[in-house]
């Protein structure tokens, strides 16, 4: 399938790839890439002893151009304004350190992996940068 076929099949595209994984407190997570995808992307899911299935959809926004990118420069920006951090640490390292274990998991024959490391207690906080942001807005506030 050639990058962002229209029509195309998720099923047929050898880049798409479905991680899972477990928290400790046993609820279960998922990771879906679809890079060849161009829009929208809608998922449902039939669970085991549900009558009906869970679903959802979700697109990336054409404006600004990678705007996923653009939020975490603004979350970024305003550290550097304020000193402060804009959500806890811990979180981009749980983010990233579940996201090097999916990526090494799929080079090692999608083995299971444990991630001992990634036992960090932290207390969410609200993202000001979140679900849509004003760009421009003043990173002082």
């Amino acid at each position: 399938m050639t990058p962002k076929e229209k029509g195309a099949e998720i099923r047929d595209d050898e880049r798409a790839t479905l991680f899972l994984f477990q928290y400790t407190a046993g609820l279960l997570g998922t990771l879906l890439m679809l890079p060849n995808v161009v829009s929208g992307i809608s998922v449902a899911l039939k669970l085991k002893g549900r009558r009906r299935p869970l679903a959802t959809h979700f697109e990336e926004r054409p404006q600004p151009s990678r705007p996923h990118l653009a939020y975490l420069l603004k979350a970024i920006e305003r550290v550097i304004h304020t000193g402060r951090p804009t959500y806890p640490v811990e979180r981009t390292l749980l983010t990233s350190g579940i996201l090097d274990r999916a990526l090494t998991s799929r080079i090692e024959d999608q083995s299971k992996l444990m991630t001992p490391e990634l036992l960090v207690r932290y207390q969410p906080v609200d993202s000001p940068h979140a679900p849509r942001p004003e760009l421009g807005s003043n990173p002082n506030l």
